[in-house]
């Protein structure tokens, strides 16, 4: 009797235990994942592989406004700390990425929204926040990033 009823706990525990991590753990890993790729590709200029980590049905759309922001000298050099966990059970982000404008170059940190589903969110779309005012550049950038959700 103290064996099943040793085993019946072990296996509710086990239960709980793998609940938590796909629930909690998993969303954060594959939006890290995600959000990682998206990036490299954008900083190695393949819109196109990036296109696969947004969610969005629209993806030659965007990659076509992608394209037109490399034309204007708007391109992503760098990006640093990348944060992706979970807020009130919704998978969020964020990121600092380095822009270059016509070879000036400066540095935001962008937030990052995840939609798609918890065990394979895909990028929803950016945000910019800055105390310091408007700043075009990377005004123009988040409004070539973001793509239309369907």
């Amino acid at each position: 009797m103290k064996k099943k009823v040793l085993y019946a706990s072990a296996i509710i525990i086990l239960s709980y235990v793998t609940f938590v991590f796909i629930y909690h753990v998993v969303p954060v890993v594959t939006g890290r994942f995600a959000t990682t790729h998206f990036m490299a590709n954008l900083k190695s200029n393949d819109p196109t592989a990036a296109s696969r980590y947004i969610y969005s049905n629209e993806r030659q759309e965007w990659v076509n406004k992608f394209s037109e922001l490399e034309k204007d000298g708007l391109s992503l050099v760098d990006y640093r700390g990348l944060q992706v966990g979970l807020d009130d059970n919704a998978l969020e982000g964020s990121v600092y990425v380095t822009l270059t404008n016509q070879s000036i170059k400066k540095e935001y940190r962008i937030f990052i929204i995840f939609d798609g589903g918890r065990l394979t969110p895909k990028i929803s779309h950016l945000q910019y926040m800055e105390a310091d005012g408007v700043d075009e550049t990377i005004e123009q950038w988040i409004r070539a990033m973001n793509f239309t959700v369907s």
